[in-house]
């Protein structure tokens, strides 16, 4: 359907490899983020710099799933607009 919005389906395509880049990134460093932390407060030695790593990449990772969803609901608003275009 978005074939005939080119703007609309750019859009859209951006905002699904923004997705995937946040799930990349994202997911696996909050594993990590929450591992290291789970370790130091349960008594074990944690590593700091792997706990401001993973903290750091957990955040690109947010960053970039919200830009994706920014990016959906323009691809929407985009193709919508041109649909009121054509009726109109």
């Amino acid at each position: 359907m978005m074939k005939k919005n080119e703007t609309a389906l750019k859009a859209f395509n951006n905002g699904r490899t923004m997705e995937v880049i946040g799930k990349v990134i994202g997911y696996p460093s909050a594993f990590i983020l929450g591992n290291d932390l789970g370790a130091g407060l349960g008594g074990r030695t944690g590593n700091n710099i792997v706990l401001i790593a993973s903290g750091i990449g957990t955040a690109i990772g947010f960053i970039h799933l919200i830009a994706a969803e920014s990016n959906y609901k323009n691809s929407v608003r985009l193709y919508n607009s041109g649909l009121k275009e054509q009726v109109s």
